[in-house]
């Protein structure tokens, strides 16, 4: 157990280095945007302009630089293909629930420590940027390593599931296209009820004013957004153990259809051997020796 656990690490490394070093260069461009700000070219413009550009680049690192972390996961099926991992493993004594333990503990060894660290590089921030730490940040980036972490479990399922790279790609990648049409059709259909909810408000003052009900022209929706985040931010304080014990679950039961899908045959699986045809020339039949034809003595 513990070798395929470094052996999930190990294959990891260098989508490591990469993400860590694209972390840390995001990292140092939003410290020179506060440095401008106090001491260089940026501090020329309006007080509101700075301040309201410090503090969007303090939460886009803040929340948008925890995204570099894609390459904690081990996410090394493809290497698993190319060295026909699944052939080696079959010919070993470890079970299905060991491999596929395995690569769900290594994961989230990665997921954790990318938490901790972006937990003490969001402590340093707040201290740049003469932010609060807020208590939300913590529930926020473990939602983040949640999703991932079952985005991960899911792809894992695909490929024990069809045994084929391209299949399972293709599934995997049409489901979370799914899921990302759905939630712009339903930013979008939220986007008309702020409008209509906008202009009744809209109309409803131009009545009290006594002016016509299309008097005023602009629409704002701010009000009505910031009331469905704190709904949604109520909903998350109030039932938060729901939402974590649906996250345990998914993760579970991805568990166990990842190891009966382990189990399968291959050639359940749609693993089908083909024999692979010499690939010939149009002159290479002028270079091989002719067949002696029917009657020959020789």
């Amino acid at each position: 157990m513990k070798g395929l656990i470094f052996k999930e690490i190990y294959l990891s490394r260098k989508r490591i280095i990469i993400s860590l070093s694209i972390y840390f260069f995001l990292m140092l461009i939003c410290v020179l945007v506060k440095l401008s700000a106090v001491y260089g070219n940026l501090r020329l413009l309006s007080e509101d302009a700075v301040r309201n550009a410090v503090t969007v680049t303090f939460y886009l690192a803040v929340f948008c630089s925890v995204l570099s972390f894609a390459g904690f996961i081990a996410d090394n099926i493809n290497s698993d293909i190319v060295s026909h991992w699944s052939n080696f493993q079959r010919s070993t004594p470890m079970t299905e629930k060991q491999v596929v333990g395995a690569a769900y503990i290594s994961t989230g060894i990665m997921l954790l420590s990318m938490l901790v660290l972006h937990i003490f590089m969001t402590l340093m921030l707040c201290a740049v940027f003469g932010e609060t730490f807020r208590s939300y940040y913590i529930p926020a980036f473990f939602a983040f390593a949640f999703i991932v972490f079952i985005g991960y479990a899911y792809r894992l399922f695909c490929f024990y599931r069809f045994r084929q790279q391209k299949k399972a790609q293709f599934v995997y990648s049409v489901t979370f296209f799914c899921l990302y049409l759905s939630l712009c059709f339903a930013a979008y259909s939220r986007m008309y009820v702020y409008k209509d909810k906008a202009s009744a408000h809209n109309a409803q003052l131009a009545e009290k004013m006594g002016l016509p009900s299309d008097a005023f022209g602009t629409m704002d929706i701010g009000p009505f957004v910031k009331q469905d985040l704190i709904a949604v931010r109520d909903l998350i304080k109030s039932y938060w153990w729901i939402i974590v014990l649906l996250f345990i679950t998914l993760t579970v039961v991805l568990y166990f259809v990842s190891v009966k899908a382990l189990k399968r045959p291959f050639d359940l699986a749609g693993q089908i051997t083909q024999d692979k045809k010499e690939k010939k020339s149009i002159f290479s039949s002028l270079s091989e020796p002719k067949k002696a034809a029917k009657g020959d003595d020789s």
